[in-house]
């Protein structure tokens, strides 16, 4: 029934993917592969919601749960647009692994959203720091909390080293060219 899942979705057939998934995790509740395939087939749908329970499902299935799958759930909140939910799980899993890339990325992004920019900072340091070239929008987001701290000199300079990192991200250089115009 798996390898159908998975051909169903691969030939895009998605409800009828799902449909199967389902019917799989009703006869065994645990199945990895089945809670897997779940929640890429929601996070690909954009079903938000479906992606954390199956996540959530998941990371409880496994025994000796990496921080990966808290920070993946931590994820899916932010892009369900649940904040207040989104924090813990991130925290959870930098207790797990201290250096989990996505745990500090979204934690960073979290923050710097709500206000709570010294901490956002840290954690955007953290990632231009051990992570320079995993995303440029750690260098926009890094550049925004800046502008909002009113250290410029500090956001000319992320977004300069974000852009000799990814020369061509076409917001790195917007960013650049408006910071650029606003200096005498």
């Amino acid at each position: 029934m798996y390898r159908l899942a998975r051909a169903q979705a691969q030939a895009g057939m998605p409800d009828a993917a799902s449909d199967t998934l389902e019917r799989i995790l009703k006869l065994s509740p645990h199945d990895k592969n089945a809670l897997r395939t779940s929640v890429r087939l929601a996070q690909q749908r954009g079903e938000w919601d479906r992606a954390i329970s199956f996540q959530i499902r998941l990371r409880d299935a496994e025994l000796g749960v990496d921080a990966g799958s808290y920070c993946a759930v931590g994820d899916f909140y932010l892009r369900n647009g649940d904040r207040v939910s989104a924090e813990q799980p991130l925290r959870d899993g930098l207790e797990r692994d201290g250096h989990a890339y996505l745990c500090h990325r979204d934690l960073g992004e979290l923050l710097r959203a709500n206000g709570r920019l010294a901490e956002a900072e840290a954690e955007l340091d953290y990632v231009i720091t051990h992570f320079p070239e995993a995303d440029p929008k750690t260098y926009a987001s890094q550049a925004l909390l800046y502008q909002a701290q009113g250290k410029g000199s500090q956001e000319e300079k992320v977004l300069a080293k974000g852009r000799r990192i990814f020369p061509d991200d076409g917001s790195l250089r917007k960013m650049s060219e408006g910071v650029n115009r606003a200096t005498p």
